[in-house]
């Protein structure tokens, strides 16, 4: 069964290969006005994500993704032939939104995951507004609370890089190679774009 949240994932199975984050060579080595916003909203942001993995707050988590984190998530959901759940949960959809998604499926047929530089079509609001959603990803959370206790737990959020749109969360966890998250701005809040980057890929400022 795939993992449930892209921290997991980046420990057992490696990093989505993006663009690097950070100034180019010849940017001012101090952030503008704007940047130091990002920088500390974006950083703020991650760490009650993180506690929201620390205290089991599956709803909480979910309101901290992007929608085009949810939609990733959902997409690699439907492609993962060992989890018998899957079926359960999407037979028990509603005539319409069983449409929505299997159009929404066939849309996404040429994405492929794990991703690389081309991520999921966004999902259609039926399916991103719908309590099945709430309720499926509620499930998966929990079946994976107490994995998602101990890594938040562990993970110590050192730095944020204003990117443009985006802030690369530098985060290191124990003796692990530490990993770059991305926030993204949406809907006036800063939320989980669920893209892990090598941390390597820093530029110096």
């Amino acid at each position: 069964m795939k993992r449930l949240l892209p921290i997991l994932l980046a420990l057992a199975a490696g990093c989505v290969t993006v663009p690097r984050p950070g100034r180019p060579n010849n940017s001012p080595t101090t952030d503008t006005p704007a940047e130091a916003d990002q920088r500390k909203g974006a950083r703020e942001a991650f760490i009650r994500l993180q506690r929201t993995w620390i205290d089991g707050d599956a709803l909480g988590a979910l309101k901290m993704m992007s929608v085009q984190g949810v939609s990733d998530w959902l997409l690699e959901r439907t492609r993962d032939k060992e989890d018998p759940e899957w079926q359960k949960r999407s037979a028990a959809l509603d005539a319409v939104r069983t449409t929505d998604l299997n159009y929404w499926i066939k849309e996404n047929k040429r994405v492929p995951v794990p991703y690389t530089d081309r991520r999921s079509v966004q999902l259609p609001e039926s399916i991103l507004t719908s309590q099945w959603l709430l309720d499926t990803w509620a499930h998966y959370f929990n079946l994976e609370k107490e994995s998602l206790r101990l890594v938040g737990g562990s993970m110590e959020v050192a730095e944020a890089y204003p990117d443009g749109v985006e802030v690369s969360i530098l985060v290191k966890q124990n003796k692990s190679p530490a990993l770059m998250y991305s926030m993204v701005l949406e809907g006036g809040d800063w939320k989980y774009a669920y893209v892990v980057r090598p941390a390597g890929r820093v530029k110096s400022q």
